[in-house]
């Protein structure tokens, strides 16, 4: 097999496991990740017979079937010296890898040197690379914090198309500088963009009673289209509508939609779990009110 071959056939096997993660059925699912499993093996030995005669991208390949242990015993330091080998050769994808695998590290030089590594790679325009170093500054690993230099680097994320960085500047303007009037405007630009993980924090902000931003309306409306989406966020914000309703929303207490929104979260959960739990014990209260 070719080296470009074998790079090919190595990069749609990782294209097939990042989509693992999209197989709904669970038997599908299982069968399909025992597949890629067995698929590891073989692809990274081909990769292997080109090591010294290939470039940046096989190197790059390498460190990421070491760091995984992906067809090989998982080996940090081996996969580093890879990613380093390809990142000094100018790979921006390996600078960012190096970079997450140095800020795992204790040594407060190896965060320092993550760090540097992902100012390589947002130099060369990678987005991912941006949103990490305003994770850093956000969180004081490998830099001082530095709020305002978060909110810098995850909106130039965000610009180079790593769109998770609006929700991400958001969350720095809300929780860290309580200034939800600065994250609403970069929120309802995510859920432009179809980031669904906005409608909670949308939710969230609008809801605060008493601050210049509360609009229980528009966040009943965003719970609602958090709710329509299924999946494990729908009950808490079914929840967050049966508060809201029984509140009033901003109007006339609604008690008959709380316990629609109750009633559903029962329907679609198990009897065991917690906001079924929640939602029975806030139905009791309500009933125990009406005695």
């Amino acid at each position: 097999m070719s080296l470009e071959e074998a790079l090919k056939a190595f990069e749609l096997l990782v294209q097939r496991w990042h989509g693992l993660h999209w197989i709904e059925d669970s038997d599908e699912r299982m069968l399909a990740t025992f597949e890629v499993r067995r698929c590891w093996e073989p692809r990274v030995a081909a990769l292997l017979e080109h090591a010294e005669e290939g470039g940046p991208r096989l190197w790059y390949a390498l460190g990421f079937a070491f760091e995984g242990g992906r067809g090989v015993e998982r080996d940090r330091a081996t996969a580093e010296s890879w990613y380093e080998r390809a990142a000094t050769a100018g790979y921006a994808r390996a600078m960012l890898r190096l970079a997450l695998c140095k800020k795992q590290s204790e040594n407060p030089r190896e965060r320092e040197a993550s760090v540097e590594w992902l100012r390589k790679a947002t130099k060369l325009g990678d987005g991912g690379a941006m949103w990490f170093l305003g994770s850093a500054y956000r969180e004081g690993q490998g830099v001082d914090r530095d709020y305002e230099q978060a909110i810098a680097w995850f909106l130039k994320a965000a610009e180079a198309g790593h769109h998770s960085g609006w929700i991400s500047a958001a969350g720095v303007y809300d929780d860290h500088l309580k200034m939800p009037e600065r994250a609403l405007p970069l929120l309802r630009r995510a859920a432009e963009l179809g980031l669904t993980d906005s409608y909670s924090r949308l939710g969230s902000i609008l809801e605060r009673r008493g601050t210049p931003v509360s609009d229980p309306i528009e966040a009943a409306a965003w719970y609602e289209k958090m709710a329509d989406l299924g999946g494990i966020s729908a009950p808490r914000a079914m929840m967050a509508l049966a508060q809201l309703a029984r509140s009033g929303n901003g109007r006339t207490p609604d008690p008959a939609t709380a316990r629609k929104w109750l009633l559903r979260i029962c329907s679609t959960t198990s009897p065991n779990e917690y906001w079924h739990k929640q939602a029975t014990d806030f139905l009791r209260k309500m009933d125990g009110e009406l005695l």
